[in-house]
């Protein structure tokens, strides 16, 4: 389904990366899996699974079967996907070079303790009734938590990574803002104007999705991203937690 709705594995074949596509747990035969990212959601929230230790299992059985640059290990996600990319890069910074959150945001409950910077891509539209921008629970909001607005989690990061403002831009479909800190370490955020609960440039599956805008490819964007932030600095101990 995620294969699908992002075209990740047509850009593996083109650029010659390894995609992966790990299942999260529920009941529903593959149709609605959850991941349990601080409050959120379902099935893995309710059973506490501990999908932190399932990722680096994964990792663990990639790299016993292929050569992989381990500066080079990225994540993206939807939804509560891209929640997943917040928890990952706040419990496996070490492991991880850039994520890429989609339609996503974080919780008031977070506590993230830092060994290590990641980069950030961030893609949230201002018309997403799931995840709405400006926090809270939105109207068609699937889980019934308080979810912290976009701005404030990028925040977050620009602030505990010390980055300042590179740049700000903007198109017909977006206003993207770019900041960077003197180790490198890139947070850009896609302030997408339309497009709702979606991957821009990607397929609509799940009824309870809207259509993406086609005019950009997040997937396009988000890969280019990724080669620019590799992992350039393992820092111990740098920061401290939110």
């Amino acid at each position: 389904m995620t294969e699908k709705q992002t075209g990740f594995s047509k850009k593996a074949d083109e650029e010659g990366f390894i995609v992966v596509y790990p299942y999260g747990t529920g009941s529903f035969d593959k149709k609605l899996l959850t991941w349990n990212t601080w409050d959120c959601c379902g099935y893995a929230d309710k059973k506490n699974i501990n999908d932190v230790d399932f990722i680096k299992a994964v990792l663990a059985e990639i790299k016993s079967k292929h050569s992989i640059d381990e500066k080079k290990i990225y994540a993206a996600g939807l939804s509560n996907g891209g929640m997943m990319c917040y928890l990952l890069a706040c419990e496996l910074p070490e492991y991880f070079a850039s994520v890429a959150p989609v339609a996503a945001t974080m919780f008031d409950t977070v506590s993230c303790n830092f060994n290590a910077e990641v980069s950030l891509i961030i893609f949230n539209s201002l018309n997403d009734q799931h995840i709405p921008y400006d926090g809270g629970i939105g109207d068609e909001s699937l889980v019934d938590v308080e979810k912290l607005p976009v701005e404030t989690v990028v925040s977050l990061w620009v602030n505990k990574y010390n980055a300042i403002l590179m740049s700000k831009s903007e198109s017909s479909f977006f206003h993207k803002t770019n900041y960077k800190n003197n180790n490198g370490t890139e947070i850009v955020l896609y302030k997408m104007l339309s497009g709702g609960h979606s991957w821009p440039g990607g397929e609509k599956i799940r009824k309870f999705g809207d259509a993406p805008v086609k005019s950009v490819s997040a997937t396009d964007l988000i890969w280019e991203f990724f080669k620019n932030n590799p992992k350039t600095l393992n820092i111990k101990q740098s920061h401290s937690a939110f």
